[in-house]
């Protein structure tokens, strides 16, 4: 252990390493403050361009930006009451309030230090389970692997409240698309349609860009700024008193620090659980701070020690949500699963080899939490009031330079131009899973996983000689498939209670507390907004008919596709077709039911009911599918297709002029800007094709002229 932490240190305190830790804090801290983006869309967008860089710097990048992105969502939540990523919903309680009565700064100081305790337990935790951990996975084997992965899934399904069964379905769907292309198992490859850039399967960096990077541009682009309807205000302007309200900031930390204590240590054991997240964690802790304090009636009022408990538990759950991603490969919430999709692309593997041959790594994984996120907490705390105005950029500047870094990204990956297209249809599919509440994590889980979970399976039927009785012996595997069954049970019971309390008690709309919506600005979430005035029912009868028939027919088309898995796994031979054909069997299943529920109102109220409800995900704001919310919404995935198509056809050089393109057309006031921001993507992408031509894609036309840029054939497509 003494060894790996001397060579963890040894490399990351060098030029390289320090380097590494201030770019990932820088761009965590940024991401992290503009709503609708966070750390997974930042990491997505840094993946490719990490490919062939060392593993453990590029790691340690990625970390620094999990590990800062949390803090930089606190300063848009304190100082214009709209949470930079959905862990930081409970900074807007009390974090806002202390920015109107004048003590922003006081604010952002205790949103730092809280973090930085946080953040200090969850990597002690980390590093203090290594040896336990080590312990752990020498006793899974093939079968217990199996049973992760399933219980991964179901974990994260769970988390879908009030959309289990399409939670279901969106895992099982990442399985089936982790089918396709060559098998490892067996000689062959299924499902390409022959196409020959499928053969190695659908490629990782592309499918998450378009998910986790794309598709939040298209929400974004339908709004004018990146934060709507809010204005420059007491909490936006300069600070005044900073030293003063630093000091009793940390003033603050220290008198409540038993509570930072204990919320950071419950941080890290929600972490642990897969797919509980940030969120979920910052929520507890609040409400179970507010129960416990005898000062519990001043959290929602502006009460540092509610700010208190809001942050430390959002930053100690890395921490923990680290644990069952390095042992068993299960991320337990979106940022995990981008770093273990980083941690695959760089050749790392997981579990017993990581934690036997690769202890260094995991060691600067456990200091990069630490060191990110000590800078992110100086950095912001400095700046955090000035920096924090980035949140009012108009977001037509920043959907293009995104949408072309995610197609230039996907390209540097594999060099091959038509994975960009694969950006596209990924993020087709995401934006629609978003849209009909699917969630997206279980799709990636699913994809991530489903290799693994196909060579368990089939190394443990080798092993009991093709009887399926050997995936249940075990008490490891008796335990997972318990607690996983108990998870189910105690949910439905916990939802049960949760409905029958929504409907005894009626919302308090318009409050400023924990039991308040918080729509984009923060506003309450029963407050009706511009689009729906209050007392029209018809228009809200018309919203639900046109919600009710637009996802029967996407579980419709979702259903045709399984189908078409099943019937391709039953033409082949053998084990080949094992997994592929049970995996499309219980999707299909599954599917069924869903398109009954959606044409059923009876039906699906029962599922509502025994689920938690149906409108919590409403609740969230999750769906818009509302005519002109889709009509914007088709506007920016027609662009996203056409700077794909221009750039296969002409090369990254027509990304700037389609970035120009974009800009003035969504503001014909804002034709030096669009120019200037053409000039400079063209600016970066001429370097990179002269620094190295063998990376610049130069378009269909110019292989007529070997010496441009390193001239260039579009592959074949079979």
């Amino acid at each position: 252990m003494l060894s790996a932490l001397m060579e963890a240190f040894s490399l990351i305190l060098t030029p390289v390493g320090i380097l590494t830790l201030i770019a990932g804090t820088i761009v965590g801290l940024t991401f992290g403050m503009l709503p609708g983006l966070g750390a997974s869309q930042a990491m997505i967008l840094l993946l490719p361009f990490t490919y062939g860089a060392d593993p453990h710097y590029a790691i340690l990048l990625f970390v620094a930006v999990m590990s800062s992105a949390s803090f930089g969502g606190s300063l848009p939540a304190i100082l214009i009451n709209t949470p930079g990523t959905p862990a930081n919903v409970c900074t807007t309680f009390d974090g806002y309030p202390m920015a109107r009565r004048g003590e922003a700064a006081r604010a952002i100081v205790i949103s730092g230090m809280a973090c930085l305790v946080g953040s200090t337990v969850g990597a002690a935790a980390l590093f203090t389970m290594i040896p336990v951990i080590s312990r752990i996975i020498t006793a899974f084997g093939a079968k217990e692997t199996f049973w992760l992965v399933v219980f991964g899934i179901a974990m994260i399904s769970l988390s879908a409240k009030g959309n289990t069964l399409k939670g279901l379905v969106a895992g099982g769907f990442g399985l089936l698309i982790a089918f396709i292309g060559r098998n490892y198992v067996f000689p062959g490859e299924r499902y390409t349609g022959g196409l020959s850039f499928l053969y190695d399967g659908v490629p990782m960096a592309a499918l998450l860009v378009g998910m986790f990077a794309v598709v939040p541009m298209i929400f974004l682009g339908a709004k004018r700024t990146v934060v709507e309807g809010v204005g420059t205000g007491p909490a936006t302007t300069a600070l005044t008193g900073f030293r003063q309200q630093s000091r009793q900031g940390l003033l603050d930390v220290w008198r409540y620090r038993w509570g930072a204590l204990r919320g950071s240590v419950l941080g890290v054991l929600l972490g642990i659980i897969p797919a509980v997240g940030g969120a979920t964690a910052s929520f507890v802790n609040y409400l179970t701070s507010k129960q416990l304090s005898r000062n519990g009636d001043e959290f929602g009022k502006g009460s540092p020690e509610g700010l208190i408990a809001s942050e430390a538990a959002n930053d100690a759950k890395d921490g923990g949500a680290l644990m069952p991603t390095l042992a068993f490969g299960i991320p337990g919430d979106p940022n995990t699963a981008v770093l273990l999709g980083a941690l695959l692309m760089h050749g790392v593997a997981l579990g017993r080899p990581l934690f036997s041959h690769e202890l260094s790594m995991v060691v600067i994984i456990v200091l990069g939490l630490l060191l990110g996120q000590l800078l992110v907490s100086v950095l912001g705390m400095l700046t955090g009031p000035f920096i924090a105005r980035i949140t009012t950029v108009p977001s037509f500047t920043l959907v293009p330079v995104v949408v072309m870094c995610a197609l230039v990204g996907s390209y540097l990956y594999r060099h091959n131009v038509w994975d960009t297209v694969i950006v596209v249809i990924a993020a087709m599919i995401g934006y629609a899973f978003t849209q009909f509440n699917y969630p997206v994590i279980s799709l990636v889980l699913g994809f991530l996983l489903g290799a693994e979970a196909e060579r368990a399976l089939i190394q443990t039927l080798i092993m009991s000689q093709g009887s399926y009785t050997g995936l249940f012996q075990g008490g490891i595997v008796w335990t997972i498939i318990v607690i996983m069954l108990l998870s189910f049970a105690g949910s439905y019971l916990l939802n049960k209670r949760r409905s029958r309390n929504r409907a005894a008690v009626p919302a308090m709309a318009g409050t400023n507390g924990p039991d308040a919506g918080h729509g984009p600005a923060g506003g309450a979430a029963d407050t009706p907004g511009p689009g729906h005035p209050a007392g029209a029912p018809a228009d809200d009868a018309g919203e639900a008919r046109r919600e009710r028939v637009l996802g029967t027919a996407f579980a419709l088309v979702m259903l045709a596709c399984s189908l078409a898995f099943l019937i391709g796994a039953i033409g082949y031979e053998g084990n080949m077709g094992l997994f592929p054909t049970g995996v499309a069997t219980v999707v299909t299943a599954l599917l069924v039911l869903v398109v009954a529920a959606e044409l059923s109102p009876r039906l699906n109220a029962v599922l509502a009911k025994m689920d938690g409800g149906a409108d919590v995900f409403k609740d969230k704001g999750g769906s818009e599918l509302s005519a002109q919310s889709m009509r914007s919404h088709g506007r920016i995935l027609g662009w996203v297709a056409g700077f794909t198509t221009a750039m296969l056809i002409f090369g990254f050089l027509a990304l700037p002029v389609m970035i120009s393109a974009f800009v003035w057309r969504s503001d014909r006031q804002r034709l030096r800007t669009a120019l200037v921001l053409g000039g400079i993507a063209a600016a970066l992408l001429i370097g990179l094709g002269a620094a190295s031509p063998t990376m610049f894609w130069p378009g269909v036309l110019p292989p007529y002229f070997p010496g441009f840029l390193g001239g260039g054939r579009v592959p074949a497509l079979f």
